[in-house]
């Protein structure tokens, strides 16, 4: 997607400090596209069986546009 990580992602947990290299979190990602995909299928938008969790996927540009959500967790993978 011509987006390029220079930077080493730091995430915290209860045991202390993990760092992920770019490229790890690089094929994190990428997996983590690859399992939505999956269970996505053609679909752009899908509800699951978890209360309040929808995935969306998008295959190309969309224009810009302004919406009101609930407080949420977005992942662009």
């Amino acid at each position: 997607m011509g987006v390029e990580v220079s930077a080493v992602v730091t995430m915290k947990h209860r045991s202390g400090e993990a760092s992920l290299l770019p490229d790890q979190a690089h094929e994190l990602r990428a997996e983590l596209a690859r399992k939505i995909t999956s269970f996505i299928g053609s679909e752009e938008i899908r509800a699951t069986e978890v209360s309040g969790l929808t995935l969306g996927r998008r295959t190309a540009t969309t224009a810009p546009c302004s919406m009101t959500y609930e407080p949420s967790v977005i992942v662009i993978a």
